[in-house]
């Protein structure tokens, strides 16, 4: 078991035309690529990723290499034969996984979680420190209204106000919806750039979806069990290989609404994970941790993590 470290926070300072078969059309639909049929790219060449377009360029010229030091002429080859092969090719390499996300809850999630990772979605879309989120998302501006109005609403809650739970179905509604197309936009984009998939995914506070198993974010608060208790978790320090290393996790928090947020030392710990108590109720308050290892030296701050309790 863990040992969590506690800290108290009042402590603190074009393509060739073919005819498509039904067994490949079913697999251009099943794979997102139906459009390219549309399109004069049956082929669905285009709709690829970099690095399947890489595998069949190579694939291709291999076959080209090998047909012509095996001295075949273009009668035996034959342009129909060639033109099967290459299509084989591009099947094959559709096949390639594609890297993509989710969000990781929905509008079932609890209020105050909904919320949370709503704000953190924004926040990181907003701030767009690796500097992936471009073009701008469109409903990025209407997210923070959303994630405003939601806000309001479970307080005016607490507070009994007449109407206040409807307004926050609907809110939570529709902020859920806004969610999903910021899901689609991040996916988007991963989807573009393989190469940096994982980089974009997790950069949007959303998780990896990998095969048959789901990547953690990096740095996530919540609440505990205990009043004015939250817990931070990141991800442990890994070198090239994937193997753990001694590492130092500097956290911080933030109680300012607005931007630059100034912010306050909570600890710099050898644990990927600790416990704050002491958090002030209704404030919200943002958390971000950066890590320094011996040889990878220290890494940037991430984007800040909100929280309401």
């Amino acid at each position: 078991m863990k040992n969590n470290v506690k800290v108290d926070y009042r402590n603190l300072p074009s393509a060739t035309e073919r005819t498509v078969s039904v067994q490949e059309s079913a697999h251009f639909e099943r794979n997102g690529l139906n459009e390219s049929v549309k399109h004069q790219d049956p082929c669905g060449y285009r709709h690829l990723s970099d690095e399947s377009k890489v595998v069949v360029t190579l694939m291709v010229v291999v076959l080209l290499s090998g047909s012509s030091k095996s001295g075949k002429s273009k009668k035996t080859i034959g342009r129909k034969s060639l033109k099967a092969a290459i299509n084989r090719i591009i099947l094959m390499a559709a096949r390639v996984r594609i890297i993509k996300g989710k969000l990781g809850f929905d509008y079932n999630t609890a209020d105050l979680e909904f919320l949370t990772k709503s704000e953190a979605i924004h926040s990181a879309l907003l701030l767009n420190t690796g500097g992936f989120f471009t073009p701008v998302f469109t409903g990025l501006t209407a997210m923070g209204t959303m994630c405003t109005t939601l806000d309001t609403a479970i307080g005016n809650m607490k507070l009994g106000v007449i109407g206040a739970e409807g307004a926050k179905i609907a809110a939570k509604s529709a902020l859920a919806i806004n969610n999903i197309n910021a899901l689609n936009y991040v996916n988007n984009l991963a989807r573009n750039n393989q190469t940096f998939a994982i980089e974009i995914i997790t950069g949007a506070k959303m998780e990896v979806i990998e095969r048959g198993a789901i990547n953690k974010q990096d740095f996530v608060v919540k609440k505990t069990f205990a009043a004015g208790e939250v817990k931070m978790t990141c991800l442990a320090a890994k070198n090239e290989k994937g193997k753990r290393v001694t590492a130092v996790y500097q956290y911080q928090m933030s109680t300012t609404a607005g931007e630059p947020k100034i912010p306050v030392d909570i600890a710099s710990i050898s644990k990927s994970s600790m416990i704050i108590t002491d958090i002030p109720p209704n404030v919200k308050t943002w958390f971000r941790k950066r890590v320094t290892t011996s040889k990878g030296g220290t890494t940037e701050w991430t984007v800040w993590f909100p929280i309401t309790l």
